[in-house]
C-alpha cells in the first residue's frame, strides 16, 4: 500500500525532472546553433547554385518520393484507424512531405500549361490537404499506452502467488 502511494505520488517523475535539468537548454542551444549554420548554408546555395541542371534518374527521383509520400499517407491512415501512439507524428510526416511534393511540383514545372497545373494541384490539393492532416496532428488527443507500474514487493506478491499455484 505505501509502496503504491510512493509510486503513483511522482516521486519517479520528480527525480527525473532533477536529473535531466540540462537537456532543454542544450537541445535549444544546438538547435539555435545548427539554424545558423544552416542559414549560412542557404546562403552560399543561393549564390552559387545554377539556375538549371540536368539530372540523371530524374524519373527514379521523382517516382520514389511519390512512393515515400504513398507510403506515409498508407501508414498515416492505418495508425488512425488502429489509433497508434505514433498518429501525430504520422500525420505530421505526411502533412510536411505534402508541402514539399506542391513545392518541387511547382517549382520545377516547364512551361505555361504544366506551371499553371502545378499551380492549381498545389493550391486545390496538396496543401489543403498537408493542412488539414497538420490540424489533426496538432488537436489529436494524446493516446499512450502505459503499462501499470510494478513495484518490486507488487513483482515478489505475484511471484509467490504463482508459485503457491504450482506453476513454474
Amino acid at each position: 500500500m505505501v509502496a503504491d502511494q510512493f509510486v503513483s505520488a511522482g516521486w519517479l517523475r520528480r527525480v527525473r525532472a532533477r536529473t535531466d535539468w540540462w537537456r532543454r537548454p542544450l537541445v535549444i542551444t544546438v538547435s539555435l546553433a545548427a539554424t545558423m549554420a544552416f542559414l549560412g548554408w542557404i546562403a552560399v546555395l543561393a549564390l552559387t547554385l545554377p539556375t538549371r541542371y540536368l539530372a540523371n534518374h530524374w524519373n527514379v527521383a521523382w517516382v520514389g518520393f511519390d512512393v515515400m509520400l504513398l507510403t506515409s499517407l498508407l501508414a498515416t491512415g492505418w495508425a488512425m484507424a488502429r489509433r497508434r501512439p505514433w498518429t501525430g507524428t504520422a500525420l505530421m510526416v505526411s502533412a510536411a512531405m505534402l508541402v514539399c511534393d506542391a513545392w518541387f511540383d511547382v517549382t520545377t514545372a516547364s512551361g505555361a500549361a504544366t506551371t499553371l497545373l502545378s499551380i492549381g494541384l498545389a493550391a486545390g490539393v496538396e496543401l489543403p490537404a498537408g493542412a488539414g492532416l497538420a490540424w489533426a496532428a496538432t488537436h489529436l488527443p494524446v493516446r499512450r499506452r502505459t503499462r501499470p507500474v510494478r513495484t518490486r514487493l507488487q513483482q515478489r506478491t505475484a511471484f509467490t502467488a504463482r508459485e503457491r499455484n504450482g506453476a513454474p
